[in-house]
């Protein structure tokens, strides 16, 4: 079948795991461009051609790439690591490192607000870090582009830190333009962790962050970009990573440090034989399951824990503006009928195991919703409905930035998912995002005419 082609060939290529956003989504994807290209009727013949189309057409299979990458970010997105980092290098400097530059590798870097983040955090600690410099590489052509030019909306402004928007950035018409000083310590570059030949660098950076990559890839794939990014660590170097991956490094790579709530784990040696070139070894990479952390059922506490700085700002925002009620229970069902659903997915009519999560939330029992969510997304990564309570508790948590991502998870899932389209414009609201709110308000309007429509 040609999409089930298309899916193993992004997988091959960008190591993107179609378990992770779900096949709906790439098939979205695939579909929007086939019609860009004039493919606009679905059905096998015509995937089959656009298959032919972008095995020979690297330009093609490029913008499907950019159609599935999905950006993602925020400046101090997280800001432990940042801390982290402040805390870490001073101490490189005694070991030797302070009569060289230190390096610094951002992977992915998306649309740039990560490596900046760390530029101007560094920039502030000048005296006591040193010299520095970051390479920054995505996938993402576009993304690229957009970082170069370094001019951020509001959007890109979700967690404060320092007061260092208003030191580094110009506010314009066209947005929030960053100084030239801070462009100047990031070099960007498009890169492949897949597919490119990163021998050439070799233990060439003292810190890589690589946050929200791993989430993407298979186990396999986790491993063999494990073992890349241990060998592009020098000695003593560390590697931060996300909040739903720390249970993914592996132990025979990585200590973990002890850096709260940062995920920071330094470079073990390469005596060991797990470092020889050939597969990885089976089971030495991962904990057996019964050892494992429960990744998902904590990936939401993670989170909550993550963002300090946005609940605090969540709270700011609560006492200038009426907070909105998020609602607490499942749309009315509709007459319970077979409904078709994605294999493992929550029925349309909200019947099933998460049916309970409405109760927990009305008696505010946010742990036991969260918990319930979480176990529930271990069996079914591709509900939204999940995604969706998991947001709605992150808002009654005054997780602001959290909850917000997990909505749009929802919404990247099912775009036409108008219960997540109404909370995200009421975030945007009361950050006087005017134009990305009148944006929802009109998608949830067309989604909620279709819901009303579909009903018996």
């Amino acid at each position: 079948m040609a999409l089930e082609r298309i899916k193993a060939l992004l997988q091959e290529v960008i190591g993107l795991h179609p378990g992770s956003i779900g096949d709906a989504s790439i098939e979205r994807a695939i579909h929007h461009r086939m019609k860009a290209l004039g493919l606009a009727a679905m059905g096998a013949r015509n995937e089959r051609i656009y298959l032919r189309r972008i095995q020979q057409d690297k330009n093609e299979f490029d913008e499907l790439v950019e159609e599935v990458v999905v950006p993602e970010t925020w400046f101090f997105r997280n800001v432990f690591p940042f801390e982290a980092l402040v805390s870490y290098l001073p101490g490189l400097k005694h070991q030797g490192a302070g009569e060289r530059k230190t390096k610094i590798l951002s992977l992915p870097c998306s649309t740039g607000e990560e490596p900046y983040s760390i530029a101007m955090v560094l920039m502030e600690e000048a005296l006591s870090v040193g010299d520095f410099s970051i390479d920054a590489h995505d996938v993402s052509q576009r993304a690229i582009r957009k970082a170069k030019r370094a001019i951020y909306g509001q959007h890109s402004f979700r967690e404060e830190y320092r007061g260092l928007r208003d030191r580094y950035f110009q506010r314009t018409r066209a947005g929030y333009v960053l100084d030239a000083s801070v462009k100047a310590k990031v070099a960007f570059s498009r890169a492949n962790i897949i597919t490119d030949d990163f021998d050439h660098k070799r233990s060439t950076y003292d810190v890589i962050f690589c946050r929200n990559l791993l989430i993407y890839f298979d186990r396999p794939t986790q491993a063999r970009v494990l073992k890349k990014l241990h060998r592009m660590l020098k000695p003593g170097g560390i590697l931060c990573v996300g909040h739903a991956e720390a249970a993914q490094v592996t132990r025979d790579y990585f200590s973990p440090l002890d850096f709260s709530m940062a995920f920071a784990f330094s470079k073990v040696g390469e005596g060991s034989e797990i470092f020889a070139d050939g597969p990885p070894p089976g089971n030495r990479f991962f904990t057996q399951d019964g050892d494992t952390l429960k990744d998902l059922q904590s990936t939401f506490h993670d989170l909550v824990g993550l963002v300090e700085k946005d609940r605090a700002f969540g709270r700011r925002l609560s006492r200038a503006a009426p907070a909105a009620k998020a609602p607490t229970a499942l749309p009315p069902p509709k007459k319970k009928t077979p409904a078709k659903t994605r294999k493992g997915q929550q029925p349309a009519d909200g019947s099933g195991p998460l049916e309970q999560v409405s109760t927990y939330l009305q008696l505010g029992r946010l742990k036991e919703a969260a918990t319930l969510c979480e176990n529930y997304l271990k069996q079914n990564p591709q509900s939204e409905t999940a995604y969706y309570y998991l947001g709605l508790v992150g808002l009654r948590q005054g997780s602001v930035g959290a909850a917000e991502s997990l909505l749009k998870k929802a919404l990247y899932l099912d775009p036409a998912h108008h219960q997540a389209l109404g909370q995200l414009a009421l975030l945007a609201e009361k950050r006087g995002d005017a134009a990305q709110a009148a944006d929802y308000r009109r998608r949830q309007k067309r989604a909620m005419r279709r819901h009303a429509g579909g009903k018996e």
